[in-house]
């Protein structure tokens, strides 16, 4: 069961608590989420919001896991048919409970990203969003595909073109 309450404290500015309580994984053991967000329009081309989630998780033989993590997002629109975005987080994940990397520290991790989203139609019915990012952790957890080994960061270009009907 999950609950999310947003309290606008004026047009520009809203801040945001949202939870899980229940048994969400496959272990079936009883987890509580909790988190707090805020986000705010500066003038009339710039986002942000920052973020901060908790979570604790009953072990199989007895006492508690927990995980945390936080971020901040902007994002500027410097104009109706582009908007680039940049995004920083840190998760902390030592017990592995959302993040298994086999590793002794669990996932001590760093995330970054810049990303732009184009409306060739100046519409929100058409968007292509491209986006680089790069994750950092405290110990080599993620694999290399050219020889088997693993590194302590990994990186990513995505790009997407979505239509809304």
């Amino acid at each position: 069961m999950g609950a999310r309450l947003d309290y606008s404290a004026s047009p520009a500015t809203t801040f945001s608590y949202y939870n899980f309580i229940g048994k969400e994984n496959v272990s079936r053991n009883l987890r509580f989420f909790h988190g707090v967000g805020v986000k705010s329009t500066l003038g009339r081309k710039i986002v942000v919001q920052a973020n901060a989630d908790y979570g604790m998780q009953d072990k199989e033989l007895g006492g508690t896991s927990r995980w945390y993590s936080f971020g901040l997002i902007g994002k500027a629109q410097p104009n109706p048919r582009l908007g680039v975005s940049a995004r920083v987080e840190e998760f902390r994940d030592a017990e592995q409970v959302v993040i298994v990397t086999g590793s002794e520290a669990g996932f001590r991790g760093t995330t970054a990203s810049l990303g732009a989203d184009v409306t060739p139609l100046g519409s929100t019915r058409a968007m292509w969003r491209t986006e680089v990012r790069g994750t950092w952790n405290t110990d080599p957890v993620f694999p290399r595909r050219s020889n088997g080994e693993f590194s302590k960061n990994n990186y990513l270009l995505v790009s997407s073109f979505a239509v809304t009907f």
